[in-house]
């Protein structure tokens, strides 16, 4: 799997895997950390396109997004659950690939809806 993101620490490899990301993040809200809420708005954003409800699929994936950035926001995570916080050095292709997600959906469900008012101005 990707890397999330890459934390300071004895090993100069130290990051958190997407998968446990996406499982264990939310106990991340507990301590203000509410980038993963872009998870679930983007699971929305998801079912919204294929019930060609494109607007709101829009809407949703930008919320999502806005989220999804707000992480480099944030200098510090929780890196265990005393809980000890770890700076953040880095950012491994799975957030990146989170990013590109939501982004080509943007992209998508404005394409469609550009395409469908064209199409209504043709006929």
């Amino acid at each position: 799997m990707n890397d999330g993101y890459y934390i300071d620490g004895p090993n100069p490899l130290a990051w958190s895997q997407a998968w446990g990301l996406l499982v264990f993040g939310w106990l991340g809200i507990t301590t203000g950390t509410y980038t993963w809420l872009a998870n679930p708005i983007l699971f929305y954003a998801w079912i919204s396109m294929f019930q060609s409800r494109y607007r709101s699929s829009a809407l949703a994936a930008i919320i999502a997004l806005l989220l999804m950035i707000s992480f480099f926001f944030q200098s510090t995570v929780v890196s265990s659950e005393a809980p000890t916080y770890s700076k953040i050095v880095g950012y491994g292709a799975g957030y990146w690939l989170w990013i590109g997600s939501a982004v080509i959906q943007i992209v998508g469900c404005v394409t469609i809806l550009v395409f469908r008012n064209l199409q209504k101005y043709d006929q």
